[in-house]
């Protein structure tokens, strides 16, 4: 499995506090190669609009290991910034984040995901993610569905996902 790809997608979250927030991210790895092959970069911006704004960028460091042939667990350390006007749902903070996660290629085709994020400064914040990437012949170009559940509020995401 490739950890150096690149993802767009629309994202969805409906009724955080009465708002339907709207919006999209971009995000990417790179596989540390010369380093560690095991080792990769991580990182994303994404930003969701309604009558207010929340923005998210984040930046960090992974470690995978294979389970089986077809299955990858992964280990990230990073730091996550919060630009948000919608306080009751999360507010302007900058926090170091743990991340794990598991990716197995169920067919050639067909990637399945899921990912575990948790925060801490006065109170924990967690998010989870389970998601999709489905390919064609080519592998490189896929589809990308998400469903994300962070912070009490549940999202979607579809978009694209690109490994090089």
């Amino acid at each position: 499995m490739s950890y150096t790809q690149v993802e767009t997608a629309l994202v969805y979250y409906p009724d955080v506090d009465q708002l339907d927030l709207t919006g999209y991210l971009v995000r990417g790895s790179l596989q540390l190669d010369m380093l560690d092959p095991s080792l990769f970069l991580y990182g994303g911006h994404q930003q969701l609009e309604d009558d207010q704004r929340v923005k998210w960028q984040y930046l960090g460091l992974g470690y995978h290991a294979p389970v089986d042939m077809m299955t990858e667990v992964w280990i990230g350390v990073g730091y996550d910034r919060y630009d948000s006007e919608l306080t009751s749902w999360i507010d302007e903070r900058s926090l170091p984040t743990f991340r794990v996660g598991i990716r197995d290629q169920y067919t050639p085709q067909a990637e399945f995901y899921a990912t575990f994020r948790y925060m801490h400064t006065d109170e924990a914040i967690k998010g989870y993610s389970l998601g999709t990437r489905l390919s064609g012949e080519s592998h490189r170009l896929a589809l990308l569905l998400e469903v994300d559940y962070f912070a009490g509020q549940a999202g979607v995401l579809l978009g694209l996902s690109a490994s090089l």
